[in-house]
């Protein structure tokens, strides 16, 4: 016959209080290693807020205006954008 599996006692019901302590501590040292991680990673040099990748730059003033001639596009909103 099949032995009987030993059963987990009961928790208590879900929505209950929070536990502190150990939880609220690894949180805290896991994000702060995520951080320090993410300086390293970073380049020194900061991007501007009018940074635009090459490729979009090129779309907007190469391909565009063709796109608007070939298509007969009247506004520039007709044109397919890059995402």
């Amino acid at each position: 016959m099949p032995e009987a599996k030993a059963r987990k006692p009961k928790q208590s019901p879900k929505g209950g209080k929070p536990k502190e302590g150990k939880k609220s501590a690894k949180k805290e040292t896991k994000g702060a290693g995520q951080e320090e991680a993410r300086k390293e990673a970073a380049p020194e040099e900061v991007l501007r807020k009018d940074y635009r990748p090459r490729l979009q730059k090129l779309f907007e003033t190469e391909y565009v205006p063709l796109l608007m001639k070939e298509f007969n596009y009247t506004n520039r909103a007709q044109v397919p954008r890059l995402h």
